[in-house]
């Protein structure tokens, strides 16, 4: 391989912030930031403090998050004419992420 070669791949591998959390490590991450806090939660109509909703309620509002992604992804593609995220590294990443949202 030749120094422009060399330079062009390590331009091409730097364009791509490496992942550095695991999509389990991801999954846990967006379920624990849609909760509120540890055992109640506000009303805000009659300012009563309630019980939070279940764990199926918070990887339900995390696999939103993930679905939104995904639309995203899917609508830039759409209006770029491209198939930019559908063969971009991250991708898979968040296929992963939903996946063990999935089987917690």
């Amino acid at each position: 391989m030749d120094e422009n070669s060399r330079n062009l791949n390590k331009t091409y591998m730097s364009k791509y912030k490496p992942i550095e959390i695991t999509p389990k490590e991801k999954a846990e991450q967006l379920i624990t930031s849609v909760k509120f806090s540890k055992g109640q939660s506000i009303d805000y109509y009659d300012g009563i403090l309630k019980p939070l909703p279940s764990n199926l309620y918070y990887k339900e509002c995390a696999l939103a998050i993930v679905s939104e992604i995904f639309q995203f992804m899917k609508d830039d593609d759409e209006e770029s004419e491209t198939c930019y995220w559908a063969n971009h590294p991250k991708t898979s990443f968040w296929v992963q992420v939903e996946r063990e949202i999935k089987n917690m």
